[in-house]
């Protein structure tokens, strides 16, 4: 038999397709990436990134008084010591953006959000401001002191 070093006919014709069927996908994709449009992102910045103030009982005088009597009955259906951070948008009289974490806010989170959209603060007219509090939840007993038998108690984080 004869050894030849030029490819058979057939495989010479099946490479020339391989080929073309590439150049023609490569095309394709270039002809597809071409028609793309341009991708614009939108999203919210916070403007403003200084810390929230944490002087709550300054802006809402009656805090401590407001949200003993509005929590008491979920410390009551509760009884489960804990610390509620509650952050929150105050804009003149109007809180908004309420939202709470930390350690008891699966017992006392959606309590906490109701008492402190019913506060009554004022900030002025110094427009909308970032607060921060701690609300805390303990028995009125020697290691937990309060203040007239309250559960409830307001701090800073």
């Amino acid at each position: 038999m004869k050894s030849s070093s030029f490819p058979s006919l057939p495989h010479l014709l099946a490479a020339l397709l391989l080929v073309a069927g590439a150049g023609q996908s490569a095309l394709a994709a270039d002809a597809a990436q071409d028609q793309l449009g341009r991708v614009e992102v939108h999203g919210q910045q916070r403007a403003d990134l200084t810390p929230p103030r944490t002087d709550v009982r300054a802006v809402c005088p009656g805090a401590d008084q407001d949200l003993q009597d509005s929590l008491a009955k979920a410390w009551y259906q509760h009884q489960q010591p804990g610390v509620v951070r509650v952050d929150f948008k105050l804009d003149g009289r109007q809180v908004s953006e309420v939202s709470t974490s930390g350690s008891a806010r699966l017992h006392y989170g959606q309590a906490v959000r109701r008492a402190m959209y019913g506060l009554s603060c004022n900030t002025g007219s110094a427009g909308a401001q970032r607060f921060s509090a701690l609300i805390s939840f303990a028995e009125d007993d020697a290691s937990h002191p309060r203040k007239d038998g309250q559960v409830v108690a307001l701090s800073q984080p």
